[in-house]
This record gives structure tokens, C-alpha cells and sequence, in this order.
């Protein structure tokens, strides 16, 4: 681990935040995306787990990629048990690798989606890796029809296009 934070009063918080490669210890964390974290009697909630390891956390509300935690620290809820997520074979080749196949997959065709975005649909990191290389790859068609709906595109959405072709 390259860090580690400890908040010894319990009152240590971090939320709407991204951690990487780091131990937090007596933590609270809320929204938060952590990759490659080990947590230490922490209080986990709403936040997306990838590749971490839980010693002795409370986890409630949460997604799980690669990530296994103990069954006595999952806490039960009526509305929204927490339901781990299985990592596919695809998700474990290396970051390098998986972009050259997007390169090799994510052209258009026919002027229809390519299979494989449409497959990793389901897989919020992957898609996301897919969606940067298919609008870095291929221009936007910008016609009367594809104007009037840039309107419903997201802010996220019209700052992942590259290129843009004016039919």
C-alpha cells in the first residue's frame, strides 16, 4: 500500500471522492469509488468497491467488482441488500490490452452500435473504458435530426466526442 490514513476518533470522513492504492483505517466513506483499497474497521456506504480487501468493515449499499468481502460485514437492509458483482474474463486482461481490442471492435458499421459496446453495456468501468475510445474513434454525425437531440445529451456525454462531421 502506498498510504494509509487513520482517523483514530472515528470521525474521519471522505465522500463523493475517488481513493486509490491506499489502507483506510476507522473511516467513514460515502459515494465513493475505491480501486485497490484495504479497509480497517471502516463504515462503507453507497461507494463502488474494485480489487479491495475488507479486514472487519461495515458495508451496506454498495457494488462489488473483484472484490470479495466477508459475509458478517455485509449489513442487511429491506429495500437494498448489497449484491456483489461478478468480474468478467474480459475485465482481467491488463487496461493496454483491452483497449486495443476496443480500437479493433468499436468502429462503426452500418451505422449501427458494435456488438462489444453494446456487450459491456452491463459493466459500468468497461463501458465507460469502450464509450472514450467508440466517440474518440468515430465522427459525430451532426444533421438536423442528431442537433435537436444534442439538447437531451448529457454534459458527460458531448464532452466525449472528438470528432464531429457536418452531413
Amino acid at each position: 500500500m502506498a498510504a494509509q490514513i487513520v482517523a483514530s476518533d472515528g470521525k474521519g470522513v471522505l465522500e463523493d471522492c475517488t481513493v486509490r492504492n491506499m489502507e483506510l483505517v476507522k473511516t467513514n466513506i460515502r459515494n465513493c469509488t475505491l480501486h485497490d483499497v484495504t479497509l480497517r474497521d471502516c463504515q462503507v456506504f453507497n461507494s463502488k468497491l474494485y480489487d479491495c480487501k475488507d479486514l472487519d468493515s461495515t458495508i451496506s449499499s454498495s457494488q462489488f467488482f473483484n472484490t470479495k468481502p466477508r459475509e458478517d460485514c455485509l449489513q442487511q437492509s429491506e429495500s437494498n441488500q448489497p449484491k456483489p458483482t461478478t468480474t468478467s474474463a474480459f475485465r482481467k486482461l491488463p487496461t493496454e490490452l483491452r483497449e486495443l481490442i476496443f480500437e479493433q471492435c468499436l468502429n462503426l458499421e452500418n451505422q449501427r452500435i458494435p456488438a462489444l459496446l453494446a456487450a459491456v453495456r452491463g459493466d459500468t468501468c468497461l463501458y465507460e473504458e469502450a464509450i472514450d475510445i467508440f466517440y474518440k474513434l468515430n465522427p459525430f454525425p451532426l444533421t438536423y435530426v442528431t442537433l435537436q437531440r444534442c439538447r437531451e445529451l448529457s454534459d458527460s456525454a458531448v464532452s466525449k466526442i472528438w470528432t464531429i462531421h457536418i452531413e
